[in-house]
């Protein structure tokens, strides 16, 4: 899922629980370090020779995972309360933790 955010970039990082549309509630269970995956062209199956967009993330995005160090971009989130989702739902922050 994409969300497009109009204001602060990276201020998802900050969000502890959110509801999209009436029904759906979702927790933070945590960041996503992201390995070479991105580099690859969907379509083609061919990586980027010049390894972006992970490599321009590794210049400001890096945190440490249980394999060294990774490039963080999106977050996974648990389900706290089932529903359907459409495009165009509204999302609401619940709860922030700018401390985290």
């Amino acid at each position: 899922m994409v969300i497009q955010i109009d204001e602060i970039m990276f201020q998802i990082d900050y969000w502890r629980e959110i509801q999209i549309g009436d029904q759906v509630k979702l927790r933070w269970f945590r960041s996503c370090l992201r390995c070479l995956l991105p580099t690859v062209t969907q379509e083609t199956g061919i990586r980027d020779p010049n390894q972006e967009p992970w490599k321009t993330l590794q210049t400001f995005r890096r945190k440490p995972d249980l394999y060294g160090i990774k490039a963080q971009f999106g977050t996974y989130l648990a389900t706290m309360e089932n529903g359907i989702i459409r495009v165009g739902d509204r999302v609401r922050v619940l709860r922030e933790d700018k401390n985290f």
